[in-house]
């Protein structure tokens, strides 16, 4: 098991070295995107619900984002997240 988990630990931090590289070639800082991690042993409604609770926990806090909570709403797709 702790074999399994030091690869995981590894992978995560390849994963997250390239999300970082990416951020930093759009020239955007590190706070400007979230990466979201899914399982292929997670359906598809428990993944859409677990963005939804996020979605409305990151969105709802800032007033800031509120023209972007207010579009997503309005995106018939968000009926079925």
């Amino acid at each position: 098991m702790d074999n399994y988990l030091n690869v995981m630990r590894a992978r995560r931090e390849q994963i997250l070295e390239r999300f970082y590289a990416a951020l930093d070639r759009a020239g955007r800082p590190r706070d400007a995107a979230r990466l979201i991690a899914v399982s292929k042993t997670v359906g598809v409604d428990e993944t859409r619900w677990g963005i939804a609770i996020l979605l409305r926990t990151a969105l709802k806090s800032s007033s800031a984002n509120s023209q972007v909570w207010r579009s997503i709403r309005s995106c018939p797709r968000y009926a079925l997240i």
